[in-house]
Formats: C-alpha cells, structure tokens, sequence
C-alpha cells in the first residue's frame, strides 16, 4: 500500500519556502470541481516529498494544511455519493471513485512517513510529544477514511491497511499518548486521540459494512463520531468487550474468542454507556436535525442501522 515510503538514493534539495509553495498550490484549487481538486492535491502530496528533506515541523504543517483541504473535498464528493446524486462535474463514476482512493491512500502515506522518526521510542522521546500526538491521530483518521471510501463502493481494502493502522496505534502506546486528548481539526474545538481514531476505524469495520448501503455506512461513521467517548480499547482481555485485535497480526478486529497474546487488544463499546441508546431515542422520536445524518434523514433507514450495529457492537441493551 505505501510504495512511495522507500528509501530513496539521496536527500533532495529542501525548497526554504516550503509553506509558501504548498499555500500557493492550495489556493490555485479549482473550487467547482472536487475530483480534480483531490486529483490536484494527491500530486501535491508527492511533491512534498520531493521538496522536504524528511518530517521536520514546516513538513508536518505543510501535511496538515493539505490534509485539511483534502477533507473539505473528499466530504463533497462523498455526500454527493451517500445521496445518490450523480456527479455534477466532468468525470466518470469509476474516475472519481479512483481519483479519490488515490488521494486518501496517498494522505495515509504521507502521516506513516511523518511518524517514522517515532517508531523508535528513544528517538520519539528526544522530538518530543507534542509533534507525535497530532501526527499519529490524523494518521488514524486518515486511514479510517480510506476503510470508508472502501466500504462505500464494497471494494477491496488496500493491502497493509490495517498493518498501517496497527502500526501507528502500537507507535502512540509505545511513547505513551495514545489517549493524549489534542485538537486535530483547524479551528482546535474537536478533540481526539490517537486511540479513539483507531477505535472508530476498528468499529466501523465490526459494523457489518460489507452488507450495508452507502447511506448506512456514512449513518455508522457518523454514530461512530457521537459516541466516540463510548468506545474502549484494554490491553487485558475483557469479556465484556466484543471484539479483538491483534497489533502484530496486521489483520481487522476479529469477535473476541480465541487466542489473546501480550499484543492483542480488546476493543468495543461500554455496553453501560447511555450514548448511543440516546441516540437511537432521538431518531426513533425525530428529535435530531435532519443535517445530523446528512443532506436528508431517512429515519427509518437510520433507526434500523443503529439498532443493528447497537445488536453488533454491545453484549447487553439497556
């Protein structure tokens, strides 16, 4: 999955106005056509790579703007999908479906080669916490949505995807801030972890999303945002807990029977916890703005998924 991370032969020339380049190409987005914007900004990602000499603090910036650019796109074009609504720009569905995973897979690539000088704890302890934190996080939020545009068009996942996500938890435990709360979005209001991005990812894939509509996944996605603060990751075995994964497996959550090992994690939702029965209150009663679960709520379409990943994802129902 993530060629581009070999080695090179040689350090390339480090441009000494890194985020005047990277600003420039951002404002040059077309702002009427999000394919080709992502299309843009998976090729300024590459660039990157040949102007930075490795993830220095003006790179990591440099990532972050581009991340934040990536999103806004990938957002637009993803409601546009979830409602059915054909592409209103110049391009195939097979196209923009390609133009997009590139983009997304090529961001994850871009936080996995951020949080290299990590991976050795003595060099992470030397950097320091405060650039790892946001780094590893968005690179957990990043691979979540290459695993939902998957789910969207039920494709194949990525090969390494999950040995990527893995990787970066194990990372953040290792330097021990894989519950260091940060702002990971521009404005700094939402705040996560590097181990609530990991559980989001890991529930949406026991969600059952091979089965489900697009308009179901991105219904799951969104319940996965509102009862973040539900979800729980044990490095001791849990019975209450659902589900497990192994970190050194490089394989998604499995139901929690069999082997558990010094790297395996127990992982669900706090079955006691009241969020997502709330939740499901709300809908049933049309208590929510239709913008919560997207351009239109389809209440009952959103009240049955819940109740079904509720039945998934907890071992009792208050």
């Amino acid at each position: 999955m993530f060629a581009f991370l070999s080695s090179r032969s040689g350090p390339s020339a480090r441009t000494p106005a890194l985020g005047a380049r990277v600003s420039e190409r951002l404002a040059a987005l077309p702002g009427d056509d999000p394919a080709s914007a992502l299309a843009r900004l998976s090729g300024l990602l590459s660039d990157l790579r040949s102007w930075s000499r490795g993830p220095d603090d003006d790179t990591i910036a440099a990532v972050a703007a581009i991340d934040t650019a990536v999103r806004a796109q990938y957002r637009a074009i993803t409601r546009l999908y979830v409602a059915g609504d054909p592409a209103p720009w110049p391009h195939s569905r097979a196209d923009v479906r390609t133009v997009v995973e590139e983009c997304l897979i090529r961001m994850a690539q871009s936080y996995l080669w951020l949080a290299l000088p990590w991976t050795d704890p003595a060099i992470g302890r030397a950097a320091g916490h405060h650039r790892a934190s946001p780094v590893i996080a968005r690179g957990l939020r990043a691979c979540t949505a290459v695993l939902k545009w998957t789910y969207l068009w039920h494709a194949n996942l990525p090969a390494g995807l999950w040995a990527d996500a893995c990787r970066l938890l194990s990372c953040a435990e290792t330097l021990g801030i894989s519950r260091a709360l940060l702002g990971i979005d521009p404005t700094g209001e939402w705040q996560s972890s590097a181990e609530r991005e990991f559980l989001k990812a890991c529930m949406l894939a026991t969600s059952g999303p091979e089965r489900m509509s697009p308009a179901q996944v991105d219904a799951v996605e969104r319940t996965l945002e509102f009862c973040a603060d539900a979800l729980v990751l044990s490095a001791r075995q849990d019975r209450s807990l659902r589900f497990v994964i192994d970190l050194d497996d490089g394989a998604p959550p499995r139901p929690a029977n069999g082997p558990f090992g010094e790297t395996s994690r127990s992982l669900g939702m706090d079955c006691y916890d009241v969020r997502l029965d709330d939740l499901i209150k709300r809908v049933a009663m049309g208590r929510l703005r239709a913008s919560v679960f997207g351009p239109v709520l389809d209440q009952p379409l959103v009240l049955h998924t819940l109740v079904q990943a509720r039945t998934r994802w907890t071992a009792h129902h208050h």
